[in-house]
């Protein structure tokens, strides 16, 4: 699986520099993270345990596994734009600027907002909801993952998604050096052979009752196998004979995702499935790797599939298009909506409380499109400015 030495490959459906699927596949990750945090984790209770919300939860139940998506589909994205440009002089200085723009305007901008509103409202709802269960500076430093592992908590809920965030950032800060200093030859071997040590080490982790369970969920070295799965997606879309095989056997990728997706399914019905799970946390998160990457691959290898067609869907394109801005705000926007109407966390005991969730859900996709519009668009304006 050596690389093509040419440029990436044609893949996909394209609308001017972008791929439409993977648009799409941004927009169905965000979507399973929106389903698990406002829905699946948020406790149904008195008149609203139904069969429907029941069958509501049961479908998100995974959904959780949107951040896996989001891992395996970062290392394929950055991992092929390191291959395509691997004797740049310009290697680091721009793959590190490309990074600054994209990811820490918009998230340093929200921290600097909350701990101001924090040190100055005065509310009540400011200080608990959004309050510091870690170090203030952990969170700009993206280490709030080592304190979330050591406290064996996430904190507070408006912060606690960000330990994904953590994780991307140091993987940033490691694959660019590993892609430039292993020999092209001998990188997919490498790559595979670190993911299979994660898989051990972190299985082993979890069988253990020494140490915090938590760290295998949010801990760079136990995740790595997400992440380099998608570094191998990317070579194998830049390994022409590959390629050829893959988009002449659809049936193959199909056979992948069924055989994956089964086992998961299969480990959600028998309770298995939470991330919590020592069964889960161990072989598990390298199952939903391996699903997430052969539907990456099929996606973009049969334009013509119902798999290609589904991650086309024009709204699944547009939530994916602002996907970051929802992933950092829905938390904040669902514990502040409830807060002021409710002083209290998102529940679901009523309908009311379900309204507020969406009138939260509502906040955030409009904030995030402003976002997107004013704010994050201009900020990678700047960022392609800085070139290979």
């Amino acid at each position: 699986m050596t690389p093509s030495p040419s440029s990436s490959p044609s893949v996909g459906s394209r609308s001017g520099d972008r791929i439409l699927e993977l648009d799409g596949i941004r927009g169905f990750a965000i979507l399973l993270v929106l389903g698990f945090h406002l829905w699946s984790e948020t406790a149904f209770s008195g008149s609203m345990v139904t069969p429907l919300s029941n069958a509501i939860r049961s479908l998100f139940g995974l959904g959780w596994t949107g951040v896996d998506l989001f891992f395996v589909l970062s290392g394929f994205l950055l991992g092929g734009i390191l291959i395509d440009h691997a004797d740049s002089p310009n290697y680091y200085r721009t793959f590190y600027a490309r990074r600054f723009y994209r990811i820490i305007p918009l998230y340093f901008a929200l921290l600097i907002a909350v701990g101001v509103s924090r040190h100055t409202l005065g509310s009540k709802w400011v200080s608990i909801e959004f309050s510091a269960s870690f170090p203030w500076l952990s969170f700009f430093a993206f280490l709030q993952n080592f304190f979330m592992a050591a406290a064996g908590s996430f904190g507070s809920a408006a912060f606690s998604s960000t330990w994904s965030l953590a994780v991307e950032e140091q993987f940033y800060l490691l694959l660019p050096v590993t892609m430039r200093f292993v020999p092209a030859r001998k990188l997919p071997f490498f790559v595979v052979g670190l993911a299979a040590v994660t898989l051990v080490v972190r299985s082993a982790w979890c069988l253990s009752h020494t140490f915090a369970p938590l760290g295998a969920f949010v801990l760079l070295p136990f995740r790595w196998d997400e992440l380099l799965l998608g570094v191998l997606g990317a070579m194998a879309m830049r390994n022409e004979a590959l390629l050829e095989r893959l988009r002449a056997q659809p049936a193959l990728l199909g056979a992948f995702c069924a055989i994956s997706g089964l086992i998961l399914v299969g480990m959600q019905a028998s309770e298995h499935g939470r991330p919590d799970n020592p069964v889960m946390n161990g072989i598990g998160l390298s199952v939903v790797g391996f699903f997430y990457l052969s539907l990456i691959l099929w996606a973009l290898t049969q334009p013509t599939s119902w798999v290609s067609g589904f991650f086309r869907n024009a709204g699944l394109r547009w939530l994916g298009k602002i996907s970051y801005g929802v992933y950092l705000l829905h938390l904040p926007v669902a514990v502040a909506t409830h807060w002021i109407a409710w002083h209290d966390r998102p529940l679901h005991p009523d309908l009311a409380h379900v309204a507020t969730t969406l009138l939260g859900l509502g906040l955030t996709l409009a904030l995030a499109t402003l976002s997107w519009r004013f704010f994050e668009s201009k900020c990678l304006a700047t960022a392609h400015k800085h070139r290979y």
